[in-house]
């Protein structure tokens, strides 16, 4: 908050959205929708494939993307670093 070059807060897959600070300004909460798939490494080192098999007739969310009804969206804290080079910690 005092300022200084951009750097990202967490690498989810996923992205994250709706980012909200803590009363005390020193962490972040906010959602994604993350499951623990997405963070086990391929071992045979392939994508996992980029098509969708629709089988709703509602498949998207008005402009946000497609819905995943598997993918529930979590809250998420993120602890924001006293200087710039500290490891940032995940909580779920």
């Amino acid at each position: 908050m005092e300022g200084g070059e951009a750097r990202p807060l967490t690498d989810l897959p996923k992205g994250a959205g709706g980012p909200v600070w803590s009363p005390d300004g020193h962490s972040i909460a906010f959602s994604s929708a993350n499951i623990p798939q997405d963070f086990e490494k391929k071992k045979d080192g392939e994508e996992k494939s980029d098509v969708r098999v629709i089988t709703k007739a509602v498949y998207r969310a008005n402009g946000a993307g497609y819905l995943e009804p598997d993918r529930p969206s979590h809250i998420w804290t993120v602890e924001i670093p006293k200087t710039p080079g500290e490891a940032q910690k995940r909580n779920r």
